[in-house]
């Protein structure tokens, strides 16, 4: 459809936020609906590309199963009935008040998930600290935790780390799948992979499966999931004795090589070789690469992330990436400084009890790892109401029978979002959410080929009675008395005070709408002026870590212990491009690309219970069992299984995830590497 050729349709522009890529997008309408959506080729992200899921966006807008009104649920009923917003509201404050008044404020926990960007999320804080509680939680320790402490603990931080793919002449994809899960390094990008490839780079696969990148690498080695701190450190050892390691770099910028140098002389490369399923051959080759090849960029992801040494594995990475010389050069890893926010609104902070996970975790920015002990154990002190906004957190927590247990022992549940979810299914109270089209955001996040700002605008008038999520805080906040948060007309109003109270009162919302480059500091400051470290310099030798209590240095570790009883290794959470986590699987034109879930299975497993591609195996945990359709896989880890996460019901993977394996650090769960055994499934006789 062309807006030029017909004059009744109008083109707006707006930026995807199903995932964290914020493609930047053209949007056509016609007498105030949508009809068609295209990527905007003046935004740098995507250049004019767009996904999948972008390109059936307007489908989750308009899909008739959306939540359109207000409904409650009397306590030990089971159906819902319609109510007004005044009435929600009116109730859900009342409630909160008891609450408050019986428990103290901090036994309410927010759940914020991925889809709530800047200025919900700005509300959310501003409303917790008006009401007095800490315990606001997201995804940061399900997603990047590990990475973000590990990353801190060497170089120091605040830092944003991201190979610059473009002048790398060596890539290293490790634990991640960019064709699936960050498309904006698949585009025809100046920071395309693909793109370096054809230019020479060599690319590296270490992943246990057999992704679409490992088909365009030069080596992939399909490592047991669990054992990466062995292959790495066999790496480091390597690079070391055969003076591959950049000297200049490490006597001028780093600190701890000595120490480093002690722990790399105990490491078995045979014994490594032998644990990682990769052999010692391909090690040394992989170490050649990393030693003669410059510059390098080593890239990682929830492969590496989801383990119970999570940390530390990001930790190793980072190591690895200093001793050749790549961080802040041309081709290496960048780190992207972004514009400090003064985002509190002027409120202060009332909370007076910790967050329910700071005693355990004080390094994790958030705990939603901690939510079920909390409910179920009252540890340290429990939580008795929980508001989940655009999140679902009984696909995303591990152990989902733990999970649903402590949803139903809760004295109150709100839940806002789109659609019916299984969380909002257990809820008291579920409020109808928006879509990006529907409202107004600041895209700020980080981790993007060019440091790019942009507004948006509400494009259509929210479907239904919905209301944006900042709109619902407001209103609550003032039901409740606080009344600071009722002073804004809109988003653009929100980002001027923003804007002002953070010394930026040159920026405008309006003349935004199509982005602005903010500065990006050249190659080489911080090696030029020092990183925010104890010591000034990139620490091999964490003294950071050590003052918190924990290992400078990281270990040879098996993470996965198998037996005999579970002989295989599980990794859960693998991507589909038609979703994103659990959204979205009740669109036709998506459900179409990806319409059940598939197991990941190398032709070993599959030749030894007996199964055909296609036929349906039974995988079985500690925790859980879950029946699923076997897809052959040549070339993945020999004892491995991967499956994905975010279907609903017996298809959820987290049953099979348990909730008390977690990096020691973060509180991350560990999703990746767990026991299983697996068997064939044998059909039922009519």
């Amino acid at each position: 459809m062309d807006a030029r050729r017909n004059p009744m349709i109008v083109q707006k522009t707006s930026v995807c936020q199903i995932c964290g890529c914020n493609c930047g997008l053209l949007v056509s309408l016609d007498g105030g609906q949508i009809v068609e959506v295209k990527g905007d080729p003046q935004i740098p992200q995507n250049k004019g590309g767009i996904c999948i899921k972008g390109k059936f966006s307007p489908q989750v807008l308009y899909a008739p199963d959306r939540l359109k009104t207000p409904i409650i649920r009397r306590k030990g009923g089971t159906n819902f009935m319609s109510l007004s917003w005044d009435n929600a509201l009116n109730e859900i404050s009342e409630r909160l008040e008891q609450i408050k008044h019986k428990n103290g404020p901090e036994a309410l926990a927010i759940y914020r998930g991925r889809s709530t960007r800047f200025i919900d999320r700005t509300f959310i804080s501003a409303f917790a600290r008006l009401f007095g509680t800490p315990n606001v939680t997201g995804v940061w320790t399900l997603c990047v935790g590990p990475k973000v402490i590990g990353y801190k603990a060497t170089f120091g931080a605040p830092l944003f780390p991201a190979c610059d793919f473009r002048n790398a002449r060596l890539i290293v994809l490790w634990g991640t799948n960019p064709s699936a899960s960050k498309m904006h390094r698949y585009f025809n990008l100046p920071n395309d992979i693909r793109k370096a490839i054809k230019e020479g780079a060599e690319l590296v696969i270490v992943d246990p499966r057999r992704h679409r990148f490992a088909d365009e690498a030069t080596l992939h080695l399909p490592i047991t999931p669990g054992t990466d701190t062995y292959l790495i450190l066999s790496l480091v050892k390597i690079l070391i004795e055969h003076a591959w390691t950049d000297d200049t770099f490490i006597k001028t910028y780093t600190s701890g090589y000595d120490r480093l140098c002690d722990a790399a002389k105990k490491v078995d490369i045979l014994e490594a070789s032998q644990i990682t399923g990769i052999a010692s051959e391909t090690i040394m080759e992989l170490a050649k690469k990393l030693g003669t090849i410059k510059p390098a960029s080593i890239d990682r992801r929830e492969g590496v992330i989801h383990q119970v040494n999570g940390t530390q594995i990001n930790r190793a990475l980072a190591i690895l990436a200093a001793i050749t010389g790549n961080i802040d050069r041309n081709g290496g890893l960048r780190f992207t400084p972004l514009p400090s926010w003064d985002a509190s609104l002027g409120i202060e902070d009332n909370a007076k009890a910790p967050s329910i996970w700071s005693q355990r975790y004080p390094l994790a920015a958030d705990g939603t790892q901690a939510l079920t002990d909390s409910v179920l154990e009252q540890n340290p002190y429990p939580i008795r109401a929980l508001i989940s906004i655009s999140g679902n957190p009984v696909s995303a927590l591990p152990n989902t029978k733990r999970t649903l247990e402590a949803l139903g022992k809760l004295d109150f549940l709100v839940v806002n979002d789109l659609f019916m979810t299984e969380t909002a299914q257990m809820a008291d109270i579920v409020l109808p959410g928006v879509t990006f089209y529907e409202k107004g955001e600041f895209h700020n996040e980080p981790l993007k080929p060019v440091p790019w700002l942009q507004t948006t605008e509400p494009l259509v008038k929210p479907i239904g009675d919905a209301k944006p999520e900042w709109h619902f805080i407001a209103e609550l906040s003032a039901r409740m008395g606080f009344k600071e948060l009722s002073e804004f007309a809109d988003e653009d109003e929100v980002l001027r005070r923003i804007f002002i109270d953070s010394g930026r009162s040159d920026l405008n919302p309006v003349s935004m709408r199509r982005g602005i480059r903010f500065e990006q500091p050249n190659f080489g400051v911080l090696l030029e002026k020092g990183f925010n470290t104890p010591s000034g310099k990139i620490e091999l030798y964490s003294t950071w870590l050590v003052q918190k209590g924990y290992a400078p240095l990281p270990a040879c570790e098996d993470s996965c212990q198998c037996s005999d009883r579970f002989p295989y290794r599980l990794v859960t959470g693998s991507r589909s491009n038609a979703f994103n986590h659990s959204q979205h699987r009740n669109i036709p034109d998506l459900l179409k690309h990806c319409p059940f879930p598939e197991a990941e299975i190398p032709p070993e497993i599959a030749a030894d219970i007996g199964v055909s591609d296609g036929e349906f195996i039974a995988i079985e945990t500690e925790w859980g069992q879950l029946s699923i359709r076997a897809k052959i896989v040549h070339g993945m880890n020999p004892y491995t299984i991967s499956i994905p996460h975010g279907w609903s019901g017996k298809e959820n993977a987290n049953y099979l995830v348990g909730d008390a394996s977690r990096d020691s650090i973060s509180g991350t769960p560990a999703y990746k590497s767990i026991p299983c055994i697996v068997c064939r499934e044998e059909p039922e006789s009519d």
